[in-house]
């Protein structure tokens, strides 16, 4: 038999807020060993999307983390202030458009030879992975420099490395 009840609050579970974090990158092109960006259409267009994501959370967006990475090619001391400053200088563009979250830059993160190397084996160019090690224990800017010129996965390695990342944490309620 089936009874007719109301159903009071305490048959109802609260909502919980729950966290999740959502990591992207950021594909930005600076002016080489500086922290202003080019003139390009591109720019502008990943700087919109990202504020539309950001705006599409509204209240719920807690926290925004920029960091800047280098490539290993250059002074490793002036790519790692030159990423923070890039950093910055992204985290600045997105500030007035996400009032209700902390914004922050992390720790740059510069890219070693030996991960430009690690890149090379896991594209089964072990050979010329095994020679940039070698470049790299040594010093050997000359070789490293002429391999560079040599193998264009270098070339788009080290453009992969100079990707920012953003990660932003955005709450969720959730029953």
């Amino acid at each position: 038999a089936r009874k007719e009840m109301t159903l009071a609050n305490r048959f109802y579970e609260p909502s919980r807020a729950q966290l999740h974090e959502a990591d992207r990158d950021l594909q930005l092109t600076f002016a080489v060993g500086k922290a202003e960006l080019t003139e390009d259409s591109l720019n502008a267009a990943t700087i919109r999307q990202l504020v539309r994501e950001l705006q599409s959370y509204g209240r719920q967006l807690i926290n925004v983390r920029i960091q800047g990475t280098a490539s290993p090619d250059g002074n490793a001391e002036r790519n790692a202030e030159l990423a923070e400053k890039r950093a910055a200088k992204a985290l600045s563009m997105i500030s007035p458009y996400t009032r209700s979250a902390s914004l922050q830059t992390m720790p740059a993160k510069v890219y070693s030879w030996t991960d430009v190397a690690d890149s090379l084996l896991e594209r089964g160019q072990r050979l010329e992975s095994d020679e940039l090690r070698q470049y790299a224990q040594t010093g050997n800017m000359t070789g490293i420099l002429r391999m560079m010129e040599s193998n264009p996965a270098i070339k788009e390695i080290l453009s992969n490395q100079r990707v920012m990342k953003c990660a932003y944490l955005i709450r969720q309620n959730k029953v």
